[in-house]
């Protein structure tokens, strides 16, 4: 497991920091096999950040994670596998339900209910 992977929270802190400076208002979770406590050398770390301003252009949301990478300072090989999406999407998709449902909130902007998928 990589240093990085061990200090999943601090990172996804950081991660959490530099997402709201390029996003503006918006919700992190930390999901997958480290909340979990499933770990093992290969893990990665599982990040949504859930945000309705996000444009449906799939390049442009990698130039964001790009972009909330360099903000948050990560190396340029790291164990954060970043999800972006909108509550819509949220909504549609099981695996981001979990997500929101059972995932590690990181504090940041407006943070709505804890499994709530309703907009405020």
């Amino acid at each position: 497991m990589s240093q990085i992977t061990r200090q999943w929270r601090s990172w996804s802190e950081a991660i959490a920091k530099a997402a709201y400076e390029v996003l503006g208002s918006c919700n992190l979770y930390v999901f997958g096999s480290v909340v979990k406590e499933r770990v093992t050398g290969g893990s990665d770390v599982d990040v949504l950040i859930v945000a309705d301003n996000l444009p449906g252009d799939f390049r442009v949301r990698g130039e964001l994670i790009a972009k909330i990478e360099e903000e948050a300072n990560l190396p340029l090989y790291h164990s954060f596998q970043i999800h972006l999406a909108t509550w819509e999407e949220v909504e549609v998709n099981p695996i981001y339900r979990e997500a929101v449902s059972k995932g590690i909130p990181i504090f940041v902007g407006t943070l709505r209910g804890r499994g709530e998928f309703k907009r405020s």
